[in-house]
């Protein structure tokens, strides 16, 4: 007599079996799957961190200089300059008087206007020396020292006074040498306006007549356009 396979008796053993091979691989499953997604998440906290030290470094607010133009002494003098602003503005922080605050912000913007002005132009930098290794050290040097004149609490008043008149000082001193950055410039626009007008009068496009009426009328403030249409 043929005995019928017992179905029930596979399938619980077979149920058993795959119960067991679930237990068995789901702990190295999931240490897998742990350490896939750490892989991954480094990955990609590590992309951000590149990010954005490619987007500092490209930055044009930057403290740093990097300029064709500019030489490697050059750079570094004009990098060290800035950091010495940025100490005096630590500095001015802790004073407590505000005239004397607000002359040395305003000797900060300044200097800011003169990093400018020596990048775009590094032929100035020579004659700025004096004023980035000298003057910018110096002053630092005095606000530090005053701090803790102030925060000692043993100035009469004659300090300060002291203080507030050489900052004046300064300020005006160091607005001049930005304005006299430019002297070059403005002697080249004048050369420039002076050999265009010679041009124009020789091409026969503006008579001399033509010229003192349109200088005239420049002082009195009632300008009009020449025509140089042919």
């Amino acid at each position: 007599m043929n005995r019928r396979p017992n179905y029930g008796m596979t399938g619980c053993m077979m149920f058993v079996v795959a119960c067991g091979l679930c237990l068995w691989l789901l702990p190295r499953l999931g240490r897998l799957l742990l350490l896939g997604g750490g892989l991954i998440g480094f990955g990609i906290v590590a992309l951000v961190i590149a990010l954005i030290v490619y987007s500092l470094k490209g930055d044009g607010s930057s403290t740093s200089v990097k300029s064709a133009d500019l030489s490697p002494e050059q750079a570094e003098l004009i990098n060290n300059g800035k950091s010495k602003v940025v100490t005096i503005r630590s500095n001015l922080g802790k004073v407590h008087d505000s005239e004397i605050r607000e002359t040395g912000y305003s000797i900060c913007r300044t200097c800011d206007r003169i990093f400018k002005a020596l990048t775009e132009q590094p032929k100035s930098i020579t004659s700025a020396r004096q004023f980035l290794t000298y003057y910018l050290p110096t002053i630092n040097l005095i606000l530090e020292k005053y701090e803790k004149v102030e925060r000692s609490g043993t100035d009469s008043g004659k300090m300060t006074d002291k203080v507030r008149n050489y900052l004046n000082d300064v300020d005006k001193a160091l607005k001049k040498f930005y304005t006299n950055l430019f002297e070059d410039e403005k002697l080249d626009l004048t050369v420039e306006m002076e050999a265009m007008t010679m041009a124009v009068k020789r091409d026969g496009l503006i008579t001399d007549d033509e010229l003192r009426q349109e200088l005239s009328a420049a002082a009195s403030g009632k300008t009009q356009p020449i025509d140089l249409s042919l």
